[in-house]
């Protein structure tokens, strides 16, 4: 009993910082929401439109676990992703009108494998993956977040990290203005 009661401390105590697992299964267990919400509404590309919020939820365990020692790189780290996810999701979702085609292909390609088999796949070739990528995919943020000394402040680096943040984030405006 007194090992539960200690795994409970430690969790709500500031200086938990949630491992890469607890931090991959809360953006699986997202995506399983979003899976139960595709079934509901018959429409699996509504992943499309989360996959910038994954983004969120890692990024954020952190930034909450260690927000007595939040630090300027941090605060920017965060705040990039976070306005890279909301414009992402947003955009896309916008532009829903209905299931995407290649997610009705996809389906199609799974008719054979029965309700279960279509319902398994569903979840773990789409929702899954796509959580999956997500995570690797923002492991540059995760680990700034977790490995910023208190005292960290922005630099040259950061200004140049910074830039070419802001670069990228301008073509993909553009871009996504011109479809």
């Amino acid at each position: 009993m007194s090992s539960t009661v200690a795994d409970v401390n430690t969790v709500t105590d500031s200086a938990w910082t949630p491992t890469h697992l607890q931090m991959f299964s809360a953006v699986i267990g997202f995506n399983t929401l979003n899976y139960f919400l595709a079934l509901y509404l018959d429409d699996l590309s509504i992943v499309d439109i989360t996959w910038g919020l994954m983004f969120l939820i890692p990024n954020g365990m952190l930034m909450y676990a260690k927000r007595d020692q939040l630090n300027e790189v941090m605060i920017l780290v965060g705040a990039m992703v976070l306005i890279w996810s909301l414009r992402l999701s947003i955009h896309i979702g916008r532009r829903h009108k209905g299931e995407d085609y290649r997610y009705k292909i996809i389906k199609k390609r799974w008719e054979h494998r029965g309700t279960i088999g279509r319902l398994f796949w569903a979840w773990a070739f789409v929702f899954v993956m796509q959580g999956t990528f997500s995570y690797i995919n923002n492991m540059s943020a995760i680990i700034i977040m977790q490995n910023s000394p208190a005292d960290q402040k922005i630099g040259t680096w950061e200004i140049v990290g910074a830039s070419m943040w802001f670069l990228g984030m301008f073509f993909e405006v553009v871009g996504d203005i011109q479809l």
